[in-house]
C-alpha cells in the first residue's frame, strides 16, 4: 500500500541510528532511586519530553497569529469528491471547499475514512490501543532522567511530579480506566524506583493510541483520490 511504502526507509534509518548507540550504560540516571533491577541499558540522549497541554496552547496561539481558522465541536459528514479529486468537505451541514484534505483523526482515522466513503480497498489498518497512565506527586524521588524498562517508563517533571506509563490494551474504543492497570503501573513504578513508595497518586487516566501494523505510521497521499492525505497510525511514537 502506498501509505506504508513512504515510511519504510526513514524507519530503517532510525533503527540503524539507535543501533550505533553505546551499550552498557548502567542506570546512573536513577542511582538515587536505588534502582535494583537495572544491570545494563542504553543511553539515548535524544529522547526528550514535553508538556503536551502547554505545547497545544502554544500551537493554538501560533495558529491565531497566522490567521488560521479553527472549527471546534463540528461533525465532518462527507468527503466531497469529483472525478477522482477532493473538492472539499461537508461539515455540520455546510460545504467547505478545499484543494486538499488531511485526515489526522488518530485512532478514529480508519473509521472516518470508511464513513466518508474513501474506498474500502485502501483503508488504513488503524485500530485503537488503550493506554493507561498515572502521575505521582514525588518532589523528593531523586529521579533525574527518563527511565524506560519492560516497555514502560518513568518520566520526572521539573515540578516534582513523575509520569508513569503505560499499558497496552486492545479494548476497542473503550477509554475507561481500570483498577488492575492502576495497580500494575504503581507496582512497576515502585519496582523500578523504590523511593516512590508512599507518594500520592495524583491522577490516573486513559487514552486511545492509533495502532498500526508494526507501529509504522501512514504518511502520504491516498492512492486513488487526489488531494486526500493521511497522517495517522503513529501508535506509541509521539509526544510524551
Amino acid at each position: 500500500m502506498m501509505w506504508l511504502v513512504r515510511m519504510r526507509r526513514p524507519c530503517r534509518e532510525l533503527i540503524l541510528w539507535f543501533g550505533r548507540m553505546r551499550a552498557g550504560w548502567c542506570c546512573s540516571a536513577c542511582m538515587a532511586t536505588q534502582c535494583l533491577d537495572c544491570r545494563r541499558g542504553l543511553r539515548m540522549p535524544e529522547v526528550m519530553q514535553i508538556r503536551n497541554p502547554r505545547l497545544v496552547r502554544a500551537l493554538r496561539a501560533a495558529l491565531d497569529v497566522h490567521g488560521v481558522r479553527l472549527l471546534e465541536q463540528v461533525e465532518v459528514q462527507a468527503l466531497e469528491v469529483a472525478h477522482g479529486r477532493v473538492q472539499g468537505l461537508r461539515v455540520s451541514g455546510q460545504a467547505m471547499l478545499a484543494d486538499a484534505v488531511v485526515v489526522t483523526a488518530g485512532a478514529w482515522s480508519a473509521r472516518l475514512l470508511r464513513d466518508l466513503g474513501a474506498g474500502a480497498l485502501h483503508l488504513p489498518m488503524i485500530e485503537p490501543v488503550r493506554g493507561q497512565m498515572m502521575v505521582l506527586n514525588a518532589p523528593h524521588s531523586g529521579l533525574q532522567r527518563i527511565v524506560m524498562s519492560e516497555g514502560r517508563y518513568l518520566i520526572p517533571r521539573k515540578d516534582g511530579r513523575v509520569l508513569v506509563g503505560s499499558t497496552l490494551e486492545y479494548a476497542g474504543f473503550e477509554k475507561m480506566t481500570s483498577a488492575a492497570a492502576r495497580e500494575s503501573l504503581h507496582a512497576f513504578a515502585l519496582r523500578l524506583c523504590p523511593a516512590l513508595a508512599g507518594v500520592p497518586i495524583e491522577a490516573h487516566w486513559a487514552g486511545l493510541r492509533p495502532g498500526s501494523p508494526q507501529g509504522i505510521p501512514y504518511l502520504g497521499a491516498h492512492p486513488e483520490i487526489q488531494g486526500l492525505f493521511l497522517h495517522a497510525g503513529h501508535f506509541r511514537n509521539g509526544l510524551v
